[in-house]
């Protein structure tokens, strides 16, 4: 690793382990959200337990459509117009279209933030790793006291709201619930 490396490392976990903060933050009010009671002006027993699903690596229509968007980068300096028709011409990707396109829409938006990195296959740091050793802030920064972080390649661990199939390298999925 060269210096640039380790400090994109250090700049990109300690971006990430905000990103996981915040996520939980809204994971608890989309949980308070989806539990109050229309009309009522009393909130629902705040959620004291979470899932954080973290994937360390991309399944194979992902990284086909990682190839593509990084070979369509190199050609035109940018994401091709023609990006669907890539997709569709690709016999792996043309009938997941409906996850290709959501996910590609992940990817955009990062790529946009982020530039070419984004198309990275991974991250330069364990976010299993990162997210354990740094459990007593995240759980003092959310108010949960319960958050466990799940491999999503863990097929013995639970899974909810499909939150193993929702998490991506270096964009966890996260579920708050009350246990």
């Amino acid at each position: 690793h060269t210096e640039a490396d380790i400090d994109r490392a250090l700049l990109d976990s300690s971006t990430y382990l905000q990103n996981v903060i915040s996520m939980l933050r809204n994971s608890v009010l989309d949980y308070n959200r989806r539990n109050t009671k229309k009309g009522s002006k009393e909130l629902p027993p705040a959620p004291n337990s979470a899932y954080v699903y973290v994937a360390d690596k991309y399944n194979e229509w992902q990284n086909a459509v990682l190839d593509l968007l990084r070979e369509g980068v190199a050609q035109e300096g940018g994401i091709p117009k023609d990006i669907r028709a890539r997709f569709n011409a690709s016999a792996l990707l043309k009938p997941l279209m409906q996850k290709v396109m959501f996910f590609f829409n992940i990817i955009k938006t990062s790529y946009e933030q982020r530039g070419a990195s984004a198309l990275d296959s991974g991250v330069l740091f364990s976010e299993l790793e990162l997210l354990n050793d740094n459990m007593e802030y995240i759980r003092n920064s959310v108010g949960i006291s319960n958050i466990v972080v799940i491999p999503s390649s863990d097929e013995s661990a639970p899974d909810m709201n499909n939150g193993k199939a929702n998490a991506l390298p270096g964009n966890p999925s996260v579920v708050s619930f009350l246990q």
